[in-house]
């Protein structure tokens, strides 16, 4: 048979593609108790960012610093909501929860600010990030923060010297951007697996994907100068390779909320049909634009309310 060009992919770690599960549970070593840690890791959206929300709510004169198009700016969206609720979080119970700031966003620093770091220079939203989806706070970059959190978080959710993880079961959430960090989480979770101290590497099983909207709008590249650049030069038509968006049966359920009247030249949706075309995937459409679906409007906003008068204004209304 020719070769393909792929041999020397057989050898390497896999994506797992088409597996909900992963690997096999690691012989116990001797005198130790195998555990289960269940894992679920919250994405947040471009921009938005529970630290910063909270420091507006909690100091509203630094949104004349921050600006009011920053994260400052808005209100939480559904994923913090969601982490907040998560009744699956104790670490005593082999139970972790965590949340990963929005992309684009950098949390305020109270550390900082008590070593003389100004207000206006702490915690500020980064261009890359947010218009391209790269760079520090880009979606890669926040994938490898979650990695990293999850663990720091997961050693101390076991007794190391009694047990020793059997497998890890993963919940992964996201918004906007974060949902497509949440779909390239699911493609380097293999990293989950192993070193854990003084054991093989463990069994991993994605459970369930949960995505708001899920947008890509991802350019590594340093050529790009503007987003309207990147539309027309067609920088986001490759988001679903680069980053391994596709789940397939990676995942046992995917669930995948969109909107149904958003103008999608400004947020083109990452459909997940590689999951749907294997029966693992739930699409709705929802009534609404990008933020009703995934929150994070300012809670501020107020709606006029007053009753029609007389019938000459009931008759112009519905005229």
């Amino acid at each position: 048979m020719a070769a393909s060009g792929f041999e020397h992919l057989m050898d390497s770690p896999q994506t797992a593609i088409g597996k909900g599960t992963v690997g096999e549970p690691p012989p116990a070593p001797l005198g130790k108790e195998g555990v289960i840690i269940k894992l679920s890791l919250f994405f947040d959206g471009t921009k938005n960012n529970r630290t910063n929300t909270e420091k507006r709510l909690s100091q509203p004169g630094i949104l004349s610093l921050k600006g009011g198009e920053s994260s400052y700016a808005n209100f939480y969206s559904n994923v913090p909501i969601l982490e907040y609720m998560n009744l699956r979080n104790k670490p005593a119970n082999h139970e972790v929860s965590l949340y990963v700031e929005g992309i684009g966003t950098v949390d305020f620093s109270e550390e900082l600010k008590a070593e003389g770091i100004a207000d206006k220079d702490n915690g500020n939203d980064e261009t890359k990030g947010y218009a391209f989806g790269a760079g520090p706070t880009g979606v890669p970059a926040k994938v490898t923060i979650g990695l990293n959190r999850a663990k720091e978080q997961i050693l101390g959710a076991y007794k190391e010297r009694d047990e020793y993880i059997q497998k890890i079961i993963i919940d992964v959430f996201g918004f906007s951007r974060g949902a497509t960090a949440a779909r390239h989480f699911v493609h380097r979770h293999l990293t989950l697996r192993e070193p854990w101290p003084d054991q093989g590497p463990v069994e991993l099983e994605v459970n369930f994907v949960g995505l708001f909207e899920s947008v890509s709008s991802f350019e590594e590249g340093p050529k790009l100068l503007t987003i309207a650049q990147a539309l027309t030069e067609g920088a986001f038509d490759d988001d679903v390779k680069q980053l391994g968006l596709n789940l397939g049966a990676t995942p046992n359920k995917v669930v995948h909320l969109t909107a149904a009247d958003e103008m999608r030249e400004n947020f083109s949706l990452t459909t997940i049909d590689s999951s749907l075309d294997v029966g693992k995937g739930i699409q709705l459409s929802m009534p609404g634009v990008h933020s009703d679906v995934g929150g994070g409007y300012a809670e501020s906003a107020q709606e006029e309310i007053r009753r029609i008068r007389n019938t000459a204004e009931k008759e112009q209304l519905i005229a």
